[in-house]
């Protein structure tokens, strides 16, 4: 691993420090309502066609050179033109818009202390994807999809399960993922959870699914020493085989 380009995740780290850091929703639309007209109006009068026919409406408006009578006629085509395109592009944009809402509010279970401020419980909760932030803990059932980039820490398949990439590359064999038998059999148990505290460096985010290198340092456990990461990766959307 390069030490001057490593991306560092911690567990369990305070609430004003999560609040600040990136979230996990995604939005692959290009409009807001705010800037729907503008942004619509700008990709259609980029085209060179539309700019053509714009520049002969001016020239139309002009008496002495104008064959229309002074009257932009050109106008009324042009005009419905861009209306449909940009109805066209509004609506696509739209249903990207509704399937990033259905997307970021999927249910996860996610590892968070009780909001019992005299407890120092931690429990699993069920959020949307949208709620996770690096660092969370979260469970996911047997198949189920992965929300976002994940690295397993226990399974019911002891140190490995079985993961289905269709979703990503079309794949639909399983894919075999393991990690250090030791460190998944010390957090088999989900009351001993509250001791993962560690610290995670990896290789920045990339496009490389098929990837991943890194290594984990447990700052607070039984096991202290440093484990090496290497193809455990679970990318956003991949299937579960194991619980």
């Amino acid at each position: 691993l390069d030490e001057n380009n490593m991306y560092s995740v911690e567990t369990f780290q305070p609430s004003d420090r999560k609040f600040s850091l990136p979230s996990n929703s995604i939005s692959t639309s290009k409009y807001t309502w705010l800037t729907c007209v503008p942004l619509i109006l700008l990709e259609q009068f980029s085209k060179m066609a539309n700019i053509y026919f714009l520049i002969i409406a001016v020239l139309q408006s002009i008496d002495s050179i104008s064959i229309s009578g002074g009257k932009p006629l050109i106008l009324i085509p042009l005009i419905f033109v861009v209306a449909v395109n940009g109805i066209k592009n509004f609506l696509e944009d739209y249903k990207r818009k509704k399937s990033d809402t259905e997307e970021n509010e999927r249910s996860i279970l996610i590892y968070i202390k009780s909001e019992d401020t005299s407890s120092r419980d931690y429990y699993f909760q069920c959020k949307k994807w949208q709620d996770i932030k690096p660092g969370d803990i979260v469970k996911v059932y047997q198949d189920e999809y992965f929300p976002c980039d994940m690295i397993l820490v226990s399974s019911s398949e002891e140190s490995h399960c079985y993961v289905e990439t269709k979703n990503l590359d079309g794949e639909t064999n399983l894919k075999y993922k393991y990690f250090n038998p030791e460190f998944c059999k010390e957090f088999e148990k989900e009351s001993k959870l509250i001791y993962l505290q560690a610290q995670i460096k990896c290789k920045p985010p990339d496009d490389n699914i098929y990837d991943f290198e890194g290594r984990i340092k447990l700052l607070s456990s039984k096991l202290e020493h440093m484990s090496y990461i290497n193809n455990n990766f679970y990318n956003n959307l991949s299937k579960s085989n194991a619980s």
